[in-house]
């Protein structure tokens, strides 16, 4: 990963779709299979990966790829329970979070972005213009896949193409609107409370992110896309989205102005996937 200012100039002029890309093959990669058993070795302890929480064995799995996308045990992860409730959707630490005003998020400190640039278009983003907003870290360590923060029906999937800036702390505070110009996939969930969006950013050797409920993966060249699902998808707090091929960042948008995240949310704490983030008024 590009951890410091000079790695982050230089990367400016390689081809980081490209080279993301060829990460990802290599990642899929099953033969020789002494060497990906070391290889899935090495990043278990290099990482400090939870084998316990693994649904299998580490030596079950046939490429890198196959072991970062592990499913966990079943019944590992809570999800809190509760209608009014807003559950975190993935294995992560918590960034930013508060009101969208103005139409701007947070990125970082001093950093503001366009909800109209992360969304595609104004028109996606005037929903969400009066809501609230979360970042939500994803280690080489956690579990990378992604799952519904709450009940409702998947009306619409927005697909923005974009570059593979890293995401990482360094990258996240010196480039300006990281997360508007990384490729990304919008969730788009009509609840009862209004809409929710879970948006998933790609990264630096993010090979892809590949979606759970329809037949699309990036980072293979497609123009900008909207999917409308017609019937829409129904779908439960826990459910899954998708998962990210290696690394990345997902931000969520709440739609209702009186929605609140809890006030023992903290910047940099870690939080498992199921776990309570905040609540709707009664």
């Amino acid at each position: 990963m590009v951890s410091d200012p000079l790695s982050l100039r230089l990367l400016r002029y390689l081809p980081k779709n490209l080279i993301s890309r060829a990460f990802g093959k290599i990642a899929r990669l099953e033969r020789p299979r002494f060497l990906v058993r070391r290889l899935n070795r090495y990043f278990a302890n290099h990482y400090g990966v939870d084998l316990d929480a693994a649904s299998r064995p580490l030596s079950d799995y046939a490429s890198l790829m196959a072991f970062f996308t592990r499913e966990l045990k079943p019944g590992l992860r809570e999800i809190a329970p509760g209608a009014e409730l807003l559950v975190n959707p993935v294995d992560g630490r918590l960034g930013i979070s508060g009101r969208i005003e103005e139409g701007r998020l947070l990125q970082a400190k001093g950093l503001p972005y366009s909800l109209a640039a992360l969304l595609g278009s104004e028109a996606a983003a005037r929903p969400f213009q009066d809501g609230r907003f979360l970042t939500l870290y994803l280690a080489p360590r956690d579990y990378h896949r992604i799952h519904s923060p709450v009940a409702g029906e998947i009306r619409a999937t927005l697909y923005e193409p974009g570059t593979l800036w890293p995401v990482n702390p360094p990258a996240v505070a010196r480039i300006p609107s990281l997360f508007a110009v990384n490729e990304r996939v919008t969730c788009w969930i009509e609840t009862q409370n209004g809409p929710v969006a879970v948006v998933l950013v790609g990264a630096t050797n993010v090979g892809s992110i590949r979606l759970a409920y329809h037949d699309f993966a990036t980072n293979r060249g497609a123009a900008r896309a909207r999917f409308e699902h017609e019937p829409p998808i129904p779908i439960e707090p826990g459910d899954p989205l998708g998962t990210f091929e290696l690394g990345s960042t997902v931000i969520l948008l709440v739609g209702h102005p009186d929605f609140r995240f809890d006030d023992d949310l903290e910047p940099e704490q870690w939080r498992p996937m199921g776990a309570r983030l905040g609540r709707y008024p009664d």
